[in-house]
């Protein structure tokens, strides 16, 4: 759904599910940093990452001169052995200890890492003494946080938590109705009244419904037919095969509003560029094919651009470029991956 990444907090649907979470982070909104830190746990695909964009963007509207680190957990490692091994520790200890606002989604990427949980710490310590919010997410309790340092499970508790349940049937029935007419254009009423009849998984199995869809009608053309909503559907749950070159060229430029002919052509724009690296990007990391056919396939460009291409949005992503990350986000959710 183009624009959900970016929505704020308070736009979200609270329900029983997630309305202690919601609480939660709305009272570290109008107060930041009086209760460190807030930690949001649950399943896969109940809200998570969702809930945490959302307070980070709505930080950022109240707060426009705010340095928010909002980072994963497994950028969160990877950056920090990075550090280590360019000796650049200082640095990465000035962004995050430095930072007004640290928003880290998937603590359970530093499980059975000391050095960084080590470093956490030290950072969760320094922001709290500042009175800087901080929030976290991750699919454990931190009861359940086994091999982790005691002190910083500790930490963990001391703050908020709050648990994410799975949505009830009214629950879903309202994000069937709402997340489709997000949709451009919309989806028919017969069609939302089909899937909130019969519908019942996670926000995020929905969003991947809905994702399969929007592909099959505006993409491939299909009619969605009563026989096609059901089919999609169970294919979600059950599993789509990996996505083929000719499937992520047709999501990328649906997403960034060009046409194939403009991603294989010689002429060049921002837009257009950037489409051609984040198709060369999803295609290298999604299929098995080579660089040379990837380029080829891409207006008959070389491996060195494709190899380039994908270089530079991986920078842009480990830079968490908004722009970047959330193309990438959006057509891996339309993707099904």
């Amino acid at each position: 759904m183009p624009g959900r990444e970016r929505r704020p907090l308070s736009s979200l649907l609270v329900g029983s599910w997630n309305q202690l979470a919601i609480a939660s982070l709305q009272s570290g909104l109008e107060r930041p940093g009086e209760t460190n830190p807030i930690y949001i746990h649950g399943g896969r695909g109940l809200g998570k990452s969702c809930l945490l964009r959302g307070f980070a963007t709505e930080l950022r509207a109240r707060h426009p001169g705010w340095e928010i680190v909002q980072i994963p957990g497994k950028r969160f490692v990877t950056t920090y052995q990075k550090s280590v091994y360019q000796k650049q520790i200082p640095e990465f200890r000035r962004r995050h200890q430095e930072a007004d606002a640290l928003v880290l989604d998937g603590v359970e990427a530093l499980c059975a890492k000391p050095a960084c949980q080590q470093e956490l710490l030290s950072t969760l310590d320094i922001l709290a003494s500042r009175r800087r919010p901080i929030v976290f997410a991750s699919s454990l309790a931190p009861r359940k946080l086994t091999e982790f340092l005691p002190q910083l499970a500790s930490r963990f508790l001391a703050g908020v938590t709050a648990t994410l349940h799975p949505p009830d049937a009214a629950a879903l029935r309202t994000l069937v109705f709402r997340w489709g007419r997000d949709f451009t254009p919309s989806f028919p009423e017969d069609v939302l009244r089909q899937l909130a009849d019969t519908f019942r998984g996670t926000p995020a199995e929905l969003e991947k419904v809905l994702g399969h869809l929007s592909t099959a009608r505006d993409t491939r053309r299909l009619a969605l037919t009563p026989k096609v909503v059901q089919e999609t559907v169970h294919l979600t749950r059950t599993g789509y095969a990996d996505p083929d070159l000719d499937a992520i060229i047709a999501a990328v430029v649906e997403w960034f509003g060009v046409t194939r002919d403009d991603l294989t052509c010689e002429r060049t724009t921002r837009r257009t560029t950037l489409a051609r690296r984040v198709a060369s990007y999803l295609a290298t990391e999604l299929t098995d094919l080579d660089q040379r056919e990837i380029g080829a396939a891409i207006g008959k460009r070389r491996a060195a651009t494709v190899r380039h291409a994908r270089a530079d949005i991986k920078k842009r992503i480990e830079e968490e470029d908004a722009t970047v990350r959330e193309a990438i986000e959006a057509i891996r959710r339309r993707l099904g991956v």
